[in-house]
């Protein structure tokens, strides 16, 4: 069967026929069975263009080579048919056809526009300066293959016509090929050797070599131009240099000469063009290290954006040396996974704030392993803390004697305390890092007992973390007031304290503004929530001086309230305000009804928190109850 290749053949044989690009193609199919039967021996496929059914066969050739790209169909406007066709490939064609005839008959010289059997639209030839920007044009991914150059040369030298396509891949044997003819010329290896000695002290042998390579190793001499080392490149460069001085003041230059000079010149550049792509390879390879040297230190996880601004050991940003899309690949590339059954070199990792973060397989067993070590003494107090605070205020809440109900609890303080913990907690993950690498024997216990195999799943929260129910309810019973613990007297206290209790002018207050009417608010969510964001942010601006930041406000207050010195007893005190205060305000449940609260909503909650029990020993109570405030909206403001 004739395929869309053979169209192809026969429509480049007939525009070189008629010697333009644009026929009918009426015109075609009249030329078809004279090129059927010329090389019908060679391929009786072709016979099938004769058929009944050679019509259909040739239009939808034609349609895929329109799709292709390599000719355009102009189609009538009644019949919506094909009319004429118009060969965009043509010159380009017989450009290529030149340089492939210069690989078997070496003493044809590189072609002059005059050299190509059709003359070539001058619109459609895009003229280099090689001594400005050939480099362009051998370097850049972007150009048109099929586009047609003019490269114009200093010193008189003549032009010669390629394509994009033929500089990169035809050309640079066909150089070396007029170098070696050069070389044979006239004692021109004796004159350079001697010149290029002159150069290369101590270096002779090696001179030698490279020039006996160049006269009779054609494929040693294009090695040393693709992968040069420091001596080839230099070598190269000085002999096309050597040359281009020879026949530069030479006014009447013969045909040969006139070829030397355009190899030498196209040499020069080529030489430059493979050395830089080595060093960049190299350079590549370097970032390649540092990257992966990164990835494997403190913080451990990154972002995407957080690899842009990596450096060396030098503090030069890799984005310096090697283009972010390289990263990207890389990044990309060691993400893989080799199969179903092996972990990839790094892993992706979502947490309930941040999505694709990324950590490499050998960090994530000792990250896991740590942040479970860290976070279990927080979530524990935080918890106890908690629990305190209800039975203080006579609350009976489910946690409090269900399991279940405090496994969620217990989830949700990981979720929202321990973000990055609660991502990293993955069976699929911890299973193939686990079962593929040789992690230390402590390690690996820690980690498998963290697995409950039988469900193919991680063990609850409570069980990895050490955290029960029962321990954290006697730990927070054991701090409750001993009337408190009493039944028979905690029972007497509380009725006392409801029968003289009384409401107080904030409460009172509070439930009048209640009873005002309260503006109205966007009926759909997203407007909703903007509202929401809108009113707490005019409330947090109140806590700030101009310029100043949510967090540099709390800082200050930080140091204010918080009356301890040591650096851990003062971090962990801010930990246990800071946990109570996400307590009270889940509760609260803002992120579901998104009404916002007042402003004296607002002090009525930071004064109850800071008259907890647990934080007696706060003197500075009203620096504490103005972090409180401006804590909770900064919380609020994440909603």
């Amino acid at each position: 069967m004739a395929t869309v290749r053979d169209v192809q053949k026969i429509i480049h044989r007939y525009a070189r026929h008629v010697r333009a690009p644009r026929f009918s193609l009426m015109s075609l199919r009249e030329y078809i069975p004279s090129f059927v039967r010329r090389y019908q021996e060679d391929h009786p496929e072709l016979e099938l263009l004769l058929g009944p059914e050679s019509q259909g066969l040739l239009l939808g050739h034609l349609e895929q080579l329109e799709q292709a790209g390599v000719i355009e169909l102009t189609r009538d406007p009644v019949s919506s048919l094909p009319s004429s066709i118009y060969y965009s490939a043509f010159y380009t064609a017989e450009i290529q056809r030149w340089y492939t005839r210069m690989n078997d008959d070496r003493t044809l010289s590189f072609p002059a526009e005059e050299d190509i059997p059709v003359a070539i639209p001058s619109h459609i030839v895009q003229t280099v300066a090689v001594a400005e920007n050939l480099m362009h044009w051998i370097e850049s991914e972007g150009e048109e293959p099929g586009q047609i150059l003019r490269l114009r040369f200093p010193d008189g030298i003549n032009p010669l016509i390629t394509t994009v396509r033929s500089l990169r891949e035809q050309m640079l044997p066909l150089v070396l090929a007029k170098i070696r003819d050069y070389l044979r010329s006239d004692n021109a290896a004796s004159f350079m050797e001697t010149k290029l000695r002159a150069i290369f002290r101590n270096r002779e042998m090696l001179v030698r070599d490279e020039i006996e390579t160049a006269q009779i190793r054609p494929n040693e001499a294009l090695q040393s131009i693709l992968k040069p080392n420091d001596f080839q490149f230099h070598f190269w460069t000085q002999m096309s240099s050597m040359i281009i001085k020879e026949y530069a003041q030479k006014g009447e230059k013969l045909d040969r000469e006139h070829a030397f000079c355009q190899a030498a010149y196209l040499l020069g550049y080529y030489v430059v063009h493979h050395k830089t792509r080595i060093q960049k390879d190299l350079q590549r390879e370097e970032a390649r290290k540092v990257l992966r040297k990164h990835l494997q230190k403190p913080p451990y996880v990154f972002e995407l954006h957080d690899l842009y601004m990596l450096t060396d050991d030098r503090g030069v940003l890799l984005t310096k040396k090697i283009a972010r899309s390289d990263i990207e690949t890389w990044i990309e590339e060691m993400l893989k996974r080799p199969s179903e059954q092996d972990i990839s070199e790094l892993v992706s990792i979502d947490t309930p704030e941040k999505k694709g973060l990324i950590l490499h397989s050998a960090q994530y067993v000792p990250l896991l392993l740590r942040l479970v070590q860290s976070a279990t003494p927080v979530l524990r107090r935080s918890l106890t803390h908690r629990m305190l605070s209800e039975l203080q205020n006579d609350q009976s809440e489910d946690w409090h004697k269900d399991d279940a109900a405090f496994e969620f609890e217990l989830l949700e303080q990981v979720r929202q305390e321990f973000p990055l913990l609660y991502g990293l907690a993955s069976f699929k993950t911890l299973f193939l890092v686990v079962d593929g690498q040789e992690l230390p024997h402590h390690e690996k216990t820690s980690a498998m007992a963290m697995i409950d195999r039988s469900k193919h799943s991680l063990r609850s929260w409570s069980s990895i973390l050490g955290i029960t129910r029962e321990e954290v309810y006697r730990d927070a019973r054991i701090q409750l007031p001993f009337w408190m613990v009493i039944p028979v007297l905690g029972s007497i206290i509380r009725l006392f304290r409801a029968m003289f209790s009384s409401t107080d002018h904030r409460k009172r207050q509070k439930e009048t503004n209640q009873k005002k009417k309260a503006p109205p608010r966007p009926s759909s969510g997203r407007g909703r929530k903007q509202h929401f964001q809108a009113h707490i942010a005019e409330l947090q601006s109140r806590y700030l001086s101009p310029g100043q930041t949510p967090q540099e406000r709390l800082d200050q207050l930080r140091q204010s309230w918080n009356p301890l010195i040591d650096p851990r007893a003062h971090e962990n005190l801010v930990q246990d305000v800071n946990t109570l205060c996400r307590d009270v305000l889940r509760r609260r449940r803002y992120d579901r009804s998104l009404q916002p609260p007042t402003p004296e909503h607002i002090k009525d909650l930071a004064e109850k928190i800071a008259a907890s029990s647990s934080f007696e020993r706060i003197k500075r109570r009203k620096e504490l109850e103005t972090y409180l405030e401006l804590y909770m909206l900064t919380l609020l403001g994440k909603v």
